[in-house]
């Protein structure tokens, strides 16, 4: 967990900012979002919470009963149910907000998936789903046409 905080989120902000300021022309603003510890309270139990009791609690651990682990990263021994349960987290990102950037929860998807594998609880993953959807929240608010 500590290693997304210190090493995975860093990237995803640069990477956010990169996108939102260059790419898709927005200012930035530093301010907080309203509603906030509403919204990170909600982000935490009624989106992160339950999108990771599906997507690895239940669909990646089935999928990996019939599909094989073929490979192991920093400890966590993963198969194609990992790739096959984050092309669907990302699937579903796309139908719920028809927005082709959607997808790019695939990579995150990957992460959650391997905390999953790696901690073989779903408090892990959830925690830091909450944490990036957190960070989301904030540096979405942030941004200013």
């Amino acid at each position: 967990m500590a290693v997304f905080f210190l090493a995975v989120l860093p990237a995803f902000l640069i990477g956010w900012y990169v996108l939102f300021r260059f790419v898709l022309g927005h200012e930035f603003a530093a301010k907080a979002p309203e509603n906030f510890w509403g919204l990170a309270t909600w982000h935490l139990l009624g989106v992160a919470l339950p999108e990771e009791v599906f997507f690895r609690g239940w669909l990646q651990e089935r999928l990996s009963g019939l599909l094989p682990k073929r490979w192991t990263l920093f400890g966590a021994e993963f198969g194609p149910g990992l790739f096959i349960a984050s092309a669907l987290f990302a699937l579903g990102h796309l139908i719920s907000r028809s927005n082709p950037i959607h997808l790019l929860v695939f990579f995150p998807g990957l992460l959650f998936g391997l905390f999953r594998e790696r901690s073989g609880s779903i408090l892990v993953p959830a925690l830091a789903h909450g944490g990036g959807n957190f960070f989301f929240l904030i540096l979405q608010s942030w941004a200013t046409r």
